[in-house]
């Protein structure tokens, strides 16, 4: 089985660095949820992330849904390299 966390965030992808406000990246944040799912017996791939959602438009909240549902369609039919899916920071880059 496998896992994969979807979050939202105000903050945009500057804020998710070491140099950054939060001061880390989304996948260190989220270490323990992924430690979690090991502990499950999961495969855990990165995180994927919807950054600025707070400034998002009507039609930035379509496009990203739609994105994402684009993502677990392509996921359930084995379109996505699982392991470049497992090394990567957010999911979002593997499947631009």
């Amino acid at each position: 089985k496998t896992a994969c966390s979807l979050i939202t965030a105000g903050g945009s992808a500057d804020a998710y660095q070491p140099e950054g406000l939060n001061r880390h990246t989304v996948r260190q944040l989220l270490a323990p949820v992924e430690q979690t799912f090991r502990l499950c017996g999961l495969r855990v791939l990165a995180p994927y992330a919807i950054l600025g959602a707070n400034r998002m438009t009507e039609g930035d909240i379509e496009a990203a849904a739609s994105a994402y549902g684009t993502a677990l369609i392509r996921l359930v039919e084995g379109e996505i390299d699982l392991e470049a899916a497992e090394q990567a920071e957010l999911l979002n880059e593997v499947l631009a």
